[in-house]
Order: structure tokens, then C-alpha cells, then sequence
């Protein structure tokens, strides 16, 4: 149980990382397609994530407090997917903007680059990699994180 709980954190912890940088890649053909737009526009498209991370973070306090550990990884697992994998169907820059700014690995970026090379859209399809963790945080049913993250902590140092 501890290893599955450990490789399920190890899963959300990738997709942080994957918010901003897996897109970079992309963002050649991206300025191409948007060719005539801001640059600046273009460049938001890889820190914005970034930026509304350190937003929500000020919520986050509050959300641990009201919602069980379970439920608020698949809601923001959901969200992740939702929004990163949504920019897929997009055609408008500032459309474009608002998921990524909703998503508040090597492997990631190598496949984003290669999805690319198709169209510049289908870089975004690397985000349905979240579905991973959304199965993983489900599959600990009975789990520790069916308690309030603060209780997680403890449960986890109490293991050791």
C-alpha cells in the first residue's frame, strides 16, 4: 500500500513539472500558426501555468480544509487533464491562454515536440498523461487518502 501511495505522489508531483515545460517544445510551430500575434502572447502560453500555480497555492490552504485528500487530487487531476488536453481544440490564442492558464518530464517534453511535428496543436494531447494519476489516486480506494491531508502526513510518519 505504500509503494502504490508513494508511485501515485510520484505521478502528480511529474505532471507539476510537465504544466509548463512539456509544451515548450511546440512553441516554434505554435508562433508560426499564430504568426502576426505578440510574441509576448506566445511566450505566456509556457509561463502562465507558472503564474496561476503561485495563485492558487493562496487557496490552497483553505481547499485542503474542506475536501478530503481523495477528492481534491482527482479535481485537480481532472482540471489538468481538462485544461491542457483542451488547448487541443483551440484556435484562438487567448482561448488558448485560458487553459493553459487553467493548469494552475522528459518524456512529456520528447513527446510534445514529436506531437508537434504532426500539428502544432497536438502537442497539447501530452497532457491526457494526467489520466495515469487520475488512476492511480482512484485505485487507492480504503486508502489514507480518503482522510484530510493533514491526517496524510502523519499517517505516513507513523509508517516509517
Amino acid at each position: 500500500m505504500k509503494k502504490r501511495l508513494l508511485y501515485t505522489i510520484l505521478s502528480i508531483s511529474l505532471l507539476t513539472v510537465m504544466a509548463g515545460a512539456a509544451i515548450a517544445p511546440a512553441l516554434g510551430v505554435i508562433s508560426a500558426h499564430f504568426a502576426g500575434r505578440n510574441s509576448l502572447l506566445i511566450q505566456l502560453i509556457v509561463s502562465l501555468p507558472a503564474l496561476f500555480i503561485i495563485l492558487t497555492n493562496l487557496v490552497f490552504p483553505w481547499l485542503c480544509r474542506l475536501m478530503k485528500t481523495r477528492t481534491l487530487a482527482l479535481t485537480g487531476l481532472a482540471l489538468y487533464v481538462l485544461s491542457g488536453a483542451g488547448a487541443f481544440f483551440v484556435d484562438d490564442i487567448w482561448l488558448l491562454l485560458v487553459f493553459r492558464a487553467q493548469m494552475g518530464g522528459v518524456v512529456a517534453t520528447f513527446l510534445a515536440g514529436m506531437l508537434a511535428g504532426i500539428s502544432w496543436n497536438y502537442a497539447f494531447l501530452v497532457y491526457l498523461l494526467g489520466l495515469i494519476a487520475i488512476i492511480l489516486v482512484a485505485a487507492l480506494s480504503g486508502s489514507c487518502l480518503d482522510r484530510p491531508l493533514s491526517e496524510l502526513r502523519t499517517a505516513l510518519e507513523s509508517r516509517t
